[in-house]
């Protein structure tokens, strides 16, 4: 398979993940208006080790599990932060 064939593929891949990316962030924020609603605090530390360790044990590979951990890190903060981000433009309006 020639370079050009691998990378458009991979641009393929990279649309997917976007897209998911921003659906998970949708309903992250549903959930944040919910837990505002119970009056529950926006990151719950427990259930953020939970999907960790969960995402973790799904990866059979090439990427280890600990750097699929990492990745969620970062992909948990960013959806926290535009939880935090939505909130701070309701109180604006």
């Amino acid at each position: 398979m020639s370079l050009n064939v691998l990378r458009l593929e991979i641009d393929g891949i990279d649309r997917e993940i976007v897209r998911l990316l921003n659906k998970r962030a949708a309903v992250a924020i549903r959930i944040g208006s919910e837990k505002k609603k119970q009056n529950l605090p926006v990151r719950d530390p427990r259930r953020e080790k939970a999907v960790l360790a969960k995402v973790g044990k799904r990866s059979k590979g090439p990427l280890a599990g600990a750097q699929v951990e990492k990745i969620y890190k970062q992909i948990i903060t960013a959806c926290v932060n535009t939880e935090m981000a939505m909130k701070i433009e309701k109180i604006k309006m």
